[in-house]
């Protein structure tokens, strides 16, 4: 659907809104919040190599690698319904030994989807600068999903 990485939108943008969707307080925007500098944290991983690269991002990275494992569905692919990517997050939880999200269903992942394809467009209409404002409400995150649904008039 997207011909290139220039046509969709950012991926903390989509970490945004799958965090938001599904209520996951502590992946990368709930540590965001809680002032982490993830570029600070990159850059050192990077220099450090090795196993525990990533520590300073905190003990329990548990939600960030579910929140990463979320933002990597595929959710702008040509062809995926909600039903599929359902499905994908369950496949992912399995593997990762997760429980899957309170609010997974087919519904809601349709619901992300059509988000972040309205997103996607929006963002493809920016160029070559621009910017979309969202937030990020770490201590209700469902409720931020909510004010991003109204904004794309879904």
């Amino acid at each position: 659907m997207y011909s290139s990485d220039l046509d969709v939108p950012p991926h903390d943008m989509i970490h945004l809104i799958v965090e938001s969707a599904f209520d996951v307080g502590q992946g990368f925007w709930g540590r965001v919040d809680a002032g982490i500098d993830p570029g600070r944290i990159m850059a050192q991983a990077n220099r450090m190599g090795g196993r525990d690269k990533y520590a300073a991002f905190g003990d329990d990275r548990s939600d960030l690698l579910f929140a990463e494992a979320l933002a990597n569905c595929g959710w702008l692919a040509e062809g995926n319904s909600g039903q599929t990517l359902q499905q994908q997050i369950v496949t992912v939880c399995r593997e990762a030994h997760l429980a899957p999200p309170a609010l997974l269903s087919a519904e809601r992942t349709a619901q992300v989807r059509a988000v972040l394809l309205d997103l996607a467009d929006r963002w493809k209409g920016l160029k070559p600068k621009g910017a979309i404002q969202l937030q990020f409400d770490p201590q209700n995150p469902a409720r931020g999903f909510e004010s991003v649904v109204s904004l794309c008039g879904l």
